[in-house]
């Protein structure tokens, strides 16, 4: 407990720290940094159900539910016919099918039993000066146990003691690391560099708060706005940037 504690307080110390230094990026050029997500839900119900929702700097431009792809937004309309959203389309399939039978043949005891489950996750690539700097997997079963993946190391971490068993179970799962290696670091990554060049080019408004993407519902820090009134991208990258680079304090303070 003492140790927890003592994580969470420099972890908080940290962040306070990162918000003053965020505050002078921003102000100093921080539009040339983006961020693509890539949320994603997999129910290990009958018949299966696996969703998922790709965007820039939080606007959504990709749905994928049900089999079917969805543009959104003027983004999405403008990669629609790309030879690019065809195999991010297919890649996203597979990988979504990997992970439910992953999440179906669990034989770890906090999720011994089969059926039932949810499996939530979230990718997130940063782009610094055009060039791809940080990634990082999340992963959350069942609202309370939690894991990263970092596909530049290929290491893993665990949030706490109780997904342990859990994360090796993705772990050994050889296909399963190979598909979220080649995800983020090759076909994603690919798709979205051309991406971005469209999105800087097409016409931008501003962002509601529902808009402000947050991670898994538990064991996870997310991002919230109060209030109904929209907000810039300035605000709401400053947010992004908060989360992603706590993250990355996470993984080497835990």
């Amino acid at each position: 407990m003492r140790l927890a504690a003592a994580a969470a307080a420099k972890v908080l110390s940290c962040y306070l720290s990162l918000q003053c230094l965020l505050s002078v990026c921003l102000c100093s050029g921080i539009e040339d940094t983006y961020y693509i997500r890539f949320n994603f839900t997999v129910k290990d119900l009958s018949p299966r159900c696996y969703e998922g929702q790709c965007s820039v700097n939080g606007k959504p431009f990709l749905q994928y539910k049900d089999n079917q792809t969805k543009p959104l937004g003027n983004l999405g309309m403008e990669v629609n016919a790309t030879k690019a959203w065809e195999d991010l389309t297919e890649t996203i399939k597979g990988l979504l099918e990997e992970l439910d039978k992953n999440l179906h043949n669990m034989k770890s005891w906090p999720v011994k039993t089969k059926g039932n489950h949810i499996l939530e996750g979230i990718l997130v690539l940063l782009y610094e000066q055009g060039r791809l700097s940080e990634i990082v997997w999340l992963f959350t079963i069942d609202t309370q146990h939690s894991f990263h993946f970092y596909p530049t190391n290929k290491t893993w971490n665990a949030t706490q003691p109780e997904a342990i068993s859990i994360m090796k179970e993705f772990q050994k799962n050889t296909l399963l690391v190979n598909q979220l290696y080649m995800f983020s670091m090759g076909d994603f990554n690919n798709s979205h560099n051309m991406f971005l060049k469209l999105w800087k080019e097409v016409p931008r408004s501003t962002i509601t708060a529902q808009d402000i993407a947050q991670l898994t519902s538990a064991n996870t820090i997310s991002i919230t706005v109060n209030g109904t009134s929209s907000v810039s991208d300035s605000q709401h990258l400053k947010a992004n940037w908060s989360l992603f680079l706590l993250l990355i304090l996470i993984r080497f303070i835990i």
